[in-house]
């Protein structure tokens, strides 16, 4: 039996899972629940899915589930102080892309950033996809950018959007010189990036 594009056991799992943890929470009793499954994704193949599932206190877990049933398998994390996981989505049959926000005081007050990070579905070969700053660059990107193409059948390319930061250009002749709005064609296997379009690229041609 099939619950939309999910088995019943995977449904039943799911709707199950986050239950032992929510009947122990105090907080949970006096301040309200978190949900027990907060985001899912299906494969491309459709055998398994990556889903979101509150741990203790404000922590957030990433499982991969096969479709055909069996024990879930956690494959990241985030302690929710402040690193939060906000989604996984499958990028390739093998690969899964995850969106990490955090939260961090500073003297103009609360100020959020995101990244995004690709790993396998075991878990493995974790790395950051958004773009890197380094200590030459005159600013920082508050956004990791965000998927706008999946690219299906591409085997893990996104196209996925990008602040351009420039960078001091003293003593080096590979400073980022680009300002601006962006969006990249990103191999979530190889982090090789590849531009299709920014702002600063059409302002030269004008």
């Amino acid at each position: 039996m099939r619950v939309g594009q999910f088995s019943a056991s995977v449904v039943v799992a799911l709707a199950l899972y986050g239950a032992p943890a929510r009947a122990q929470s105090d907080d949970a009793r006096r301040f309200g629940q978190r949900e027990a499954v907060e985001q899912v994704s299906l494969s491309p193949d459709g055998t398994r899915v990556v889903f979101l599932a509150p741990g203790a206190g404000p922590s957030t877990l990433a499982f991969v589930a096969d479709v055909a049933g069996g024990t879930p398998k956690q494959i990241v994390s985030s302690d929710g102080k402040p690193e939060q996981l906000r989604e996984c989505r499958w990028a390739s049959t093998k690969r899964i892309v995850c969106q990490i926000f955090v939260l961090i005081e500073e003297p103009a007050g609360l100020v959020g950033y995101s990244r995004m990070i690709a790993l396998d579905a075991d878990g493995g070969a974790a790395r950051l996809l958004s773009a890197q700053s380094t200590t030459r660059s005159l600013g920082v990107a508050q956004g990791g950018g965000e998927i706008i193409d999946w690219l299906p059948g591409s085997d893990g390319d996104v196209l996925m959007t990008r602040v351009f930061v420039p960078e001091r250009s003293i003593g080096t002749h590979i400073a980022e010189s680009r300002q601006g709005y962006g969006v990249e064609r990103v191999d979530t296997n190889s982090l090789q990036r590849t531009t299709a379009f920014s702002d600063d690229a059409i302002t030269r041609m004008q």
